[in-house]
């Protein structure tokens, strides 16, 4: 079964606080999907999902009918029967690294940050140079606010992957979380190395430049952004005049 390129869904959300806010880039990397079949192409999910019910009934062990079960229920929103099927999978073969990273991202949707963080673990047992499972990881760790465990799972994912930009950026994030603003900034700048119009990196810096009392700095970010983008400018200015 090989391995599929994991697109990304971005969500950009800025965390309203009484201190400066970071601005903050959530990105859940997506299931792996296998080559779609004909029925796929149809949209058809429901027919789809009742054709790989009945090749389950004549043949319980295949994993395959199961994967792309949970799949199948993935992309139409039922993640909790996604997990059901992705958990078949595992039964069956317990090393199936497809699956229990498929595991982690439905509990992830559903908010269930814990167990996704398990399943995360299962994946990286039995393929640790995957970095998208310690990015994931690192992303249910922030969600329960554990900043320490999020940037160490930062950390292993850039160690395998140096050249992910996000994955610095949500490091710098942890690392602003954890009260470690220099080390944050020097992230973010990280960041702005691969994409040097990335306003989510020069907001951050701005904000760890704040909590480090450093409002030059602040307002030199602001000048930037303002011709990048005029809205987060905007919330930036409100932050560095609180």
């Amino acid at each position: 079964m090989p391995a599929k390129k994991r697109p990304l869904a971005i969500s950009d959300v800025i965390n309203h606080k009484t201190v400066p806010c970071f601005l903050v880039l959530l990105i859940l990397l997506s299931p792996v999907i296998l080559p779609a079949d004909p029925q796929n192409h149809l949209k058809d999910f429901d027919k789809y999902i009742a054709h790989l019910k009945e090749e389950i009934k004549k043949h319980p062990k295949n994993t395959e009918a199961y994967y792309r079960l949970g799949v199948a229920f993935d992309e139409s929103g039922r993640y909790e029967e996604a997990i059901e099927a992705y958990k078949n999978v595992i039964k069956i073969n317990p090393r199936d690294i497809y699956s229990s990273y498929n595991l982690g991202v439905a509990y992830g949707k559903l908010g269930m940050y814990k167990e996704a963080i398990e399943a995360y673990k299962n994946e990286i047992s039995i393929n640790p140079k995957e970095p998208d499972a310690y990015y994931n990881m690192g992303l249910a760790y922030g969600k329960l606010e554990m900043h320490k465990e999020a940037a160490e799972a930062y950390e292993h994912a850039i160690k395998i992957n140096p050249l992910d930009a996000d994955t610095f950026l949500n490091l710098g994030i942890a690392y602003g979380e954890l009260g470690k603003h220099k080390e944050a900034i020097e992230m973010f700048k990280r960041v702005l190395d691969r994409t040097p119009d990335s306003a989510g990196a020069h907001y951050n810096i701005a904000i760890s430049s704040l909590r480090l009392n450093d409002r030059e700095s602040a307002l030199k970010e602001y000048e930037i952004l303002k011709g990048i983008d005029p809205q987060i400018a905007g919330k930036l200015l409100a932050e560095i005049n609180k």
